[in-house]
């Protein structure tokens, strides 16, 4: 940080004023409303330093500076303050949660949902990935007749069916076999970390079994890896037409469009594996429909693993020491819920 203390309060009192108001700010409105104790003319000048190390930039149609993304990286690195969340807004999602007794994704969906009602920003909410999940229980079981139904239960509250097609039809008793000898190996781990032992238990089977499963175990790990297999709830898509930097139509429908790439948004989403709070700022994205954008996401995790990511895009004047707020809080919620239901679950 290369900034004395006047020019950080004065870029500080910058950045609170345009988040506020979409404004271009003078110095005149700083000298009038920050009270920092010095005249608009000392105000200016420090406003034409901190345009030419990069903090600040004009508008063609002001002339009044609005902060630029080295601004806002400076602000939440150096100037922001977290406040605590809102006694009412606790209340309100300790009670919602205290109903979700069964799936995580449920408590995903509401919680996307809070997220988008608390900020009015546009909120997501990735489901885990049951290949990294340890899974609780598997169960196969004949769907059509070249197809079966796959239903997983991870450890994490995770519950998926996958349709897995087959070359020939398999029988009720050998799926039950099949689906026995899987949870036997499974115990915790996930189903890459058994194949071998699955391997090991064929001779438990008789020579047409054995080679069926053979053929089943590539196609079950294919299933379990694909990007299908996850969930994204999504809220307040269209509240970015909120904000004034999305009146450019073009602008707004690659906003929207990206909504459609399911495949993009969960490596968006993906790319925070690390615990805590990460804050992407307009081209710090490397998608160009968000490069306008501010991405603040937080990680959830089980046992001490992540799991998966929830998190907010909105517009780089975003009020960052909110959606910071919210987001520690519900993901500490979220994990101190599931806590407790797999606890009951293991009564």
């Amino acid at each position: 940080m290369d900034l004395k203390e006047r020019k950080l309060k004065i870029l500080n009192a910058i950045i609170q004023d345009y988040i506020s108001t979409a404004e271009p700010v003078g110095s005149r409105t700083i000298a009038k409303n920050y009270n920092l104790g010095v005249s608009p003319a000392t105000i200016r000048n420090e406003m034409a330093d901190l345009e030419e190390m990069g903090y600040l930039e004009q508008p063609h149609t002001s002339s009044g500076r609005i902060p630029s993304d080295k601004a806002y990286r400076l602000y939440v690195d150096h100037l922001m303050r977290v406040d605590k969340l809102n006694g009412v807004i606790e209340e309100t999602i300790n009670r919602e949660y205290k109903k979700f007794t069964g799936e995580l994704e449920n408590m995903l969906s509401y919680t996307s949902k809070i997220l988008s009602q608390f900020t009015n920003y546009t909120s997501l909410a990735l489901t885990p990935q049951l290949y990294e999940s340890s899974i609780k229980h598997i169960q196969l079981m004949p769907l059509q007749e070249d197809k079966i139904l796959m239903v997983i239960i991870s450890k994490e509250g995770v519950v998926k069916n996958i349709s897995i097609k087959t070359k020939k039809i398999i029988e009720v008793d050998t799926l039950n076999k099949f689906s026995n000898i899987l949870n036997e190996c499974l115990k915790g781990s996930n189903i890459f970390q058994v194949e071998e032992q699955v391997i090991e238990k064929l001779t438990a089977l008789d020579k047409k079994e054995s080679m069926i499963l053979q053929e089943l175990m590539p196609i079950i790990r294919k299933s379990l890896s694909s990007p299908e297999d996850i969930k994204i709830y999504s809220n307040g898509i269209t509240n970015i037409f909120n904000f004034p930097e999305f009146k450019d139509i073009e602008r707004a429908k690659d906003f929207i469009d990206l909504w459609e790439k399911k495949n993009i948004l969960v490596e968006l989403l993906s790319h925070n594996k690390e615990e805590g709070i990460r804050i992407s700022i307009g081209k710090e994205n490397k998608l160009k429909e968000i490069k306008g954008c501010s991405l603040i996401t937080a990680t959830y995790q089980f046992n001490g693993k992540v799991l998966g990511t929830i998190g907010v895009i909105g517009p780089t004047r975003m009020q960052y020491s909110k959606v910071v707020a919210l987001l520690d809080y519900l993901t500490k919620q979220l994990e101190k819920s599931r806590r407790k239901t797999i606890q009951k679950e293991n009564k």
